[in-house]
């Protein structure tokens, strides 16, 4: 996203997909953020969910806070994943209608859901990190699977922490395909 401003986003792209994400790094970004945001209004058109991962404290104040909860209002996501520090930035009422998953490395994610009742929290199991690049991916990636297989928070939450816990058990972000080859 570094390089060319983004193409306008073809409908096509959306053909078959049940959900889009967004990462803040592309939404907080003058070549991209236009793109992210025409594609969500497709998205929108076509009743499909929308996430965001919010990615990076430092990259939403450089956009500029409000700034990047105005575009939110505008994405609609139903699911927000953002670590301690992000979600302290934004806050809760940024976004009222959204699930919030809140993570904080070794300690235990916080699941906020939109009638602000709780936090569920769920520990996250305790794991030897060899490498933690990629655990924030793979936990969004096992989460948002989950969520939309079941609509479970807790189990949602759970697949989260077991996709990330492949990753953190050795060096660089894919390490866990070496178990894809061995059974290969």
């Amino acid at each position: 996203g570094d390089v060319d401003e983004w193409p306008a986003p073809d409908p096509g792209w959306l053909d078959g997909a049940t959900r889009l994400h967004l990462s803040a790094y592309a939404l907080c970004n003058e070549r991209s953020a236009d793109a992210c945001e025409a594609l969500a209004s497709l998205a929108v058109e076509r009743g499909v969910a929308r996430s965001i991962d919010v990615c990076s404290a430092s990259v939403v104040r450089a956009w500029g806070v409000d700034r990047f909860a105005e575009m939110l209002q505008r994405v609609r996501p139903d699911v927000v994943k953002a670590n301690a520090d992000e979600y302290d930035l934004l806050g809760h009422d940024a976004i009222p209608w959204a699930w919030y998953v809140v993570t904080n490395g070794a300690e235990p994610t916080r699941v906020f859901d939109p009638d602000r009742r709780g936090p569920l929290v769920v520990p996250v199991p305790a794991s030897e990190v060899v490498d933690s690049t990629g655990a924030g991916d793979a936990f969004v990636a096992g989460f948002l699977h989950a969520w939309d297989c079941h609509d479970d928070p807790a189990a949602a939450t759970a697949a989260g922490h077991a996709a990330s816990e492949q990753v953190i058990a050795g060096p660089g972000a894919d390490y866990w395909k070496a178990d894809l080859r061995a059974e290969s």
